[in-house]
């Protein structure tokens, strides 16, 4: 195995580890951090971009900043970071051979997007405004990158939810006859789904139950000329 330390002249990236070959394909372990305050960056979208500068795979950083890029193939390769509301970065040419694992540092920059104003019109004209453009591309890149990363936090399951249900019994007017907590569990996967429309527009959008009175369970007193419906939160 060697080990050693190089960084780059932009400070963006650091060589911590080179790893001896194995028998496990060509990875990158990446630790991202802010660098200014060095901490790690949660949340960052890293990615892996191949001698042409196409993605080749990418990723989001974890609650400490890590997360783990596997490279198709050995060749050179540079990582790109983003952070949804700052100016993002990329590192300088990294190497990978075959089997190697590279453990990296990627430093992100602490400069904060400036959102501009875009004002719209209804008026045509064939006048070119390239600083109009520009400014939508900057709000474009914003809005791609959360886009990015809501899918990629889908994909990867790397937030742990903690769901709490409520079991509500509601007047057919929607106000609240009584709530209380009917269990708590957690899960990465989305915990609740809908019904499908057609099956909702088939059957109905509103079910009435009918729930006998018991000294345990009072029935709950309606309004003349309501009906009493019990809605239950379920998790799909």
């Amino acid at each position: 195995m060697t080990r050693y330390a190089r960084r780059n002249r932009g400070g963006a990236l650091a060589i911590l580890l080179l790893a001896g070959r194995g028998t496990q394909a060509q990875s990158v372990r990446v630790s991202v951090i802010d660098e200014l305050n060095q901490r790690p960056a949660p949340g960052a979208i890293v990615s892996l971009l191949d001698s042409r500068n196409n993605r080749v795979t990418q990723g989001l950083s974890n609650e400490g900043g890590r997360l783990v890029l596997k490279a198709p193939g050995p060749g050179t390769y540079r990582l790109r970071g983003d952070r949804i509301g700052y100016a993002g970065t990329t590192s300088s040419p990294i190497t990978l051979a075959r089997f190697d694992t590279l453990s990296l540092v990627l430093k992100l920059p602490s400069t904060r997007v400036d959102l501009p104003i875009i004002e719209v019109t209804s008026r045509s004209t064939c006048e070119r405004r390239p600083a109009e453009g520009e400014r939508a591309a900057v709000l474009w890149d914003e809005a791609k990158k959360a886009l990015t990363a809501s899918e990629l936090t889908r994909e990867s399951k790397a937030v742990l939810l903690e769901v709490s249900q409520v079991r509500r019994q509601l007047a057919l007017n929607g106000r609240v006859l009584e709530e209380h907590p009917s269990g708590t569990f957690q899960t990465r996967v989305q915990p609740f789904v809908t019904l499908d429309p057609a099956r909702l527009h088939q059957a109905g959008y509103i079910h009435t139950q009918v729930v006998a009175a018991s000294p345990a369970a009072p029935q709950p007193t309606a309004e003349p000329g309501s009906l009493v419906g019990v809605v239950t939160d379920s998790a799909g």
